[in-house]
């Protein structure tokens, strides 16, 4: 046998060699180079690879996958998932074939931040076993508007898809944004019917995963085992819509690709809720992610107000959250909010207090944003900043910013010029640490234990 072609985005390829007429014994040289992109076509929605790869491979024995022997090389390579909203570059890559199963190599940097490498056996017959360990370094992914975070760790693959494979692993969640975001008010865009689509136009929206009835992509493929641990014991913050909370914790996700479930959760360490100039301290908060990256999350503040204790409840989804308005003894919710905010029955506001209340309502209803503190912060890439007034009445600008994984130091100063800087090493997950010192000759040293039960 003597073959050499050329096809699409300059592929050749060159097989030599002799194969016996029972086909039980072969002798051939394959080489070549391939465009990645011929893959595309059987991956199905939502994934695109482009680069090439280099072959240089043997068959020797039966025309059997166990026959096959040699290397496949890429460099260079890029792959994006539309759907999962992710990209690679400088995609480095190696495979080593023989006995029937590719011992993998793998390098990938992403666009959007971080990197990820993947090294393993797959093997190239039924059922398809794979032993696959996968490592995140600080990759950023993200939920626009709603979700983002930074994620180190390092995962595995085990076993045949759609039968017994399962991914597990540990991975920190270096630092995570709940973003509360203002509610569009637009209704969805109905089913739009192609007709005559040019061939470009069809495989752009093929790429993209907005063709029903594909032939995979995310939805389409191997069910997959969960267990993988999601630890991030501080800085998953929850912002927006007056809403600045810091919670941490861990989870656990289990089940299924296509049915995660979680256990364990976020809890909140601290918090507040801005609403009307009034500042509310939360309570009691929590957080949990469940599949495709999809928080829920539980905020509570509260106060009294005369005889009446007052609840403001926030929880739900960051694009659609519920708002509710509690008090005990019971009143209806803009009695209760009105008592919150001036301290009166909601017959006894002025027309301006209605304005402010209805503006309130609008507020934690999605029409607010991240305010000027909240832009502020961002702008000098503090962990939190915050205007509160101090004991003696004076206002006061707080600061505060992880300086590492364990330490929180927090900066205070007022209008009468005073300075404090406290400082939270967390020695253990039950032992802190705490300090602070001041510019009047103030300083507290102490030690805090604390477990829950």
């Amino acid at each position: 046998i003597l073959a050499q072609a050329t096809g699409p985005g300059d592929a050749n390829i060159r097989i030599a060699g002799d194969v016996s007429t029972d086909e039980e014994k072969s002798d051939i040289a394959i080489s070549g180079n391939l465009p990645l992109g011929l893959a595309n076509a059987f991956t199905g929605t939502g994934f695109n690879l482009q680069g090439r790869t280099d072959l240089n491979l043997a068959l020797k024995g039966p025309l059997e996958i166990s026959s096959l022997t040699g290397s496949l090389h890429t460099q260079n390579a890029r792959l994006s998932l539309p759907a999962a909203g992710l990209s690679f570059r400088e995609i480095q890559g190696s495979a080593s074939v023989s006995g029937g199963i590719a011992e993998l190599s793998l390098t990938a940097v992403s666009n959007q931040g971080g990197n990820v490498s993947l090294a393993g056996t797959q093997r190239l017959r039924a059922p398809f076993e794979s032993n696959l360990s996968i490592g995140l370094g600080n990759l950023a992914l993200s939920k626009p508007p709603t979700l983002r975070t930074t994620v180190n760790g390092d995962l595995t693959l085990q076993g045949a898809p759609n039968k017994d494979a399962v991914l597990s692993g540990t991975l920190d969640l270096l630092q995570t944004e709940i973003r509360l975001v203002p509610v569009a008010g637009t209704a969805d865009i109905p089913p739009i019917r192609h007709v005559a689509e040019p061939p470009g136009v069809r495989q752009t929206r093929l790429s993209a995963g907005l063709v029903g009835g594909g032939t995979g992509g995310a939805e389409g493929g191997a069910e997959l085992g969960l267990d993988i641990r999601l630890r991030s014991p501080s800085r998953v913050f929850i912002r927006g819509r007056g809403l600045d909370a810091e919670l941490g914790g861990e989870l656990l996700l289990g089940g299924s690709s296509a049915n995660v479930i979680p256990s364990g959760r976020f809890d909140l360490i601290r918090g507040r809720l801005d609403l009307l100039g009034k500042r509310f301290d939360l309570r009691e908060g929590s957080a949990v992610l469940r599949g495709s990256l999809n928080p829920d999350f539980h905020l509570v503040a509260a106060t009294d107000v005369d005889e009446f204790s007052v609840q403001i409840v926030v929880s739900g989804q960051p694009d659609m959250p519920d708002v509710r308005f509690v008090s005990s003894p019971e009143l209806p919710e803009d009695e209760a909010l009105a008592l919150l905010l001036f301290g009166k029955d909601i017959a006894s506001i002025s027309p301006l207090q209605a304005a402010r209340l209805a503006n309130a309502v609008a507020t934690l209803a999605g029409d607010g944003g991240p305010g000027v503190v909240g832009r502020l912060r961002d702008r000098f890439g503090l962990d939190d900043l915050d205007v509160v007034t101090t004991q003696s009445g004076a206002v006061a600008a707080r600061a505060g910013k992880y300086i590492s994984e364990n330490a929180y130091a927090e900066i205070t100063a007022d209008t009468e010029g005073k300075t404090v800087i406290d400082l939270n090493l967390d020695v253990t997950p039950n032992v802190t640490l705490r300090g602070s010192a001041s510019t009047d000759g103030d300083t507290g040293l102490g030690i805090f234990f604390e477990k829950d039960y």
